[in-house]
């Protein structure tokens, strides 16, 4: 659980409350993935990220009393909370869309791909805490593709400078000699 601003590094899979096998780039056969029946699943990482369910409000002072019909005071109820924005929801169906086709491009290619590996036991401790979800539903999901080099340049992801090429006019009058 993080709090606003807060930041966790993730550094394997997590083993036990004490330990992660470290990550590390590495062929598709070595990859954790392809050595646990699972080679289709390589290339990506998510996150899923959920909203706490917001704790009941405490307040000192009842609500301010309304009339009934009856003109006995009665607790005025507060509102419903709002539904989620129409733009929240466009937000997160144009990144769904986007990963969507990206998974699409990262399939047909046709290079070496790269996955992640099981590697060695490093200590990294948390504890458990008590958290209830504002819904079963993402309030947001992450993905981010990772490839080789080579790929990310044929995508177009890392651009590399061009060889420099000899220019035939350098200078606009030639000069003498050294």
């Amino acid at each position: 659980m993080l709090g606003a601003h807060e930041r966790f590094s993730v550094k394997g899979w997590r083993k036990s409350l004490d330990r992660v096998a470290a990550f590390y780039f590495t062929t598709l056969p070595d990859s954790y993935a392809a050595r646990t029946g699972r080679p289709a699943n390589v290339g990506v990482i998510g996150v899923a990220l959920f909203r706490k369910k917001a704790e009941p409000v405490v307040r000192h002072a009842p609500y301010p009393l309304s009339r009934d019909h009856a003109g006995a005071g009665v607790e005025a109820q507060p509102s419903a909370p709002a539904e989620p924005r129409a733009a929240d929801q466009a937000s997160r169906e144009d990144i769904a869309g986007a990963a969507s086709a990206s998974r699409a491009e990262a399939e047909s290619r046709k290079s070496a791909r790269l996955g992640t590996g099981h590697g060695q036991i490093e200590v990294s401790q948390v504890t458990y805490t008590e958290f209830e979800r504002a819904s079963e539903t993402p309030a947001e999901i992450i993905t981010i593709y990772y490839d080789s080099h080579r790929n990310l340049v044929a995508q177009g992801v890392i651009r590399v400078p061009s060889i420099a090429r000899p220019d035939p006019f350098p200078a606009r009058f030639a000069p003498d000699p050294r």
